[in-house]
């Protein structure tokens, strides 16, 4: 009983590590949607983002595929990624920027995660700002990333990603919006791997995703707050899940007629 107790815990163990690459992407889509919905509507709070997002994750879990395979390899390889990923992480913690200019990307993204991490809504009210702006000839009250309206300042550009990071900043703070790209661009190297591996195979796999981890763009798109590392989280998470729906049932099943 009890040889069968831990057979049973260690292959549940190898399913969750397997899926990992899988549903990090997943989960990070549903808060990010979760997140973006609350400011829009004004109310980007923990208690309404963080019950939305589970909800989202609950929803759209047996969407997710299982892993293509599931042989003592492909455990070894997802255990080489988790550690590849662990290390890049643990570098890119040490180098991320401080870019906080108001009027380009990445600063503008940077200062409205701040802006949300203690706000439910993201404009931003200048009060009297506008009326001082108003009576100097060439003064303004807006930039070049901020447009003025009705006494607010409405920041251009992605919400999705400000949102993720405000998320983060609930937890620690400005050190962690500024670092939270980092966090994004580890997911992103997870959908790589997941997407790579349908094609591939585990061990292969490796290999895309650790190029990219060493690429400069991808280091300097990680180091602040630009929406790349979340484009490809979430398109390369978006191909794993369509391939695997397509040609297998969720859970690692077969679907008839399919290959």
């Amino acid at each position: 009983m009890t040889s069968t107790r831990a057979s049973r815990a260690g292959d549940l163990l190898a399913r969750a590590l397997l899926a990992v690459p899988d549903r990090a992407p997943v989960l990070l889509g549903c808060l990010g949607l979760a997140g973006l919905l609350a400011v829009l509507a004004g109310q980007f709070r923990p208690v309404v983002v963080l019950p939305l997002a589970a909800a989202l994750a609950a929803a759209t879990w047996r969407w997710v595929p299982g892993a293509p395979r599931r042989g003592p390899g492909d455990l070894a390889a997802v255990g080489a990624l988790l550690a590849l990923v662990a290390l890049w992480v643990a570098l890119g913690l040490g180098r991320v920027a401080e870019y906080v200019v108001v009027n380009r990307d990445p600063g503008f993204l940077t200062l409205r995660a701040l802006w949300l991490t203690d706000h439910a809504a993201a404009p931003i009210p200048v009060g009297s700002a506008e009326q001082a702006a108003a009576a100097v000839a060439g003064a303004s009250a807006g930039t070049e990333a901020f447009w003025l309206q009705d006494g607010h300042l409405y920041a251009q550009g992605n919400t999705m990603l400000p949102a993720l990071l405000a998320v983060q900043g609930w937890v620690g703070g400005e050190r962690a919006v500024l670092a939270g790209v980092v966090a994004i661009g580890a997911v992103a190297l997870l959908a790589v791997f997941a997407a790579a591996r349908r094609f591939t195979g585990s061990w292969w796999a490796l290999v895309p995703t650790a190029a990219l981890g060493a690429s400069l763009p991808f280091l300097t798109f990680t180091r602040a707050a630009y929406t790349e590392p979340l484009t490809v989280a979430l398109l390369c998470g978006g191909l794993a899940v369509a391939h695997g729906a397509w040609h297998g049932a969720p859970g690692g099943g077969r679907r008839p007629g399919r290959w």
